[in-house]
């Protein structure tokens, strides 16, 4: 759903700078790492900033970790 709006609205990949979550519902997370995915197959090196809450940040660290390793991504990103 995400990676498709951001195409329909015309945005595109290149000018997401912040992601915003709310909180860590499966329902709301798991496209996270096919964001990510595509964004690097995208060859894109500008920093992504994910804001959220401390709960929340550390379920998608963690979730990162278990796919990339831990303190890795596939893209520059600051939690």
């Amino acid at each position: 759903g995400t990676q498709r709006q951001l195409l329909r609205s015309g945005a595109g990949f290149r000018r997401l700078h912040r992601l915003l979550l709310t909180h860590a519902h499966f329902d709301h997370i798991l496209g996270i790492p096919g964001l990510f995915s595509t964004l690097r197959l995208r060859q894109r090196d500008d920093l992504l900033t994910v804001h959220g809450g401390s709960d929340t940040l550390d379920v998608v660290m963690r979730m990162l970790a278990g796919l990339w390793g831990e303190g890795r991504a596939p893209i520059p990103l600051k939690l």
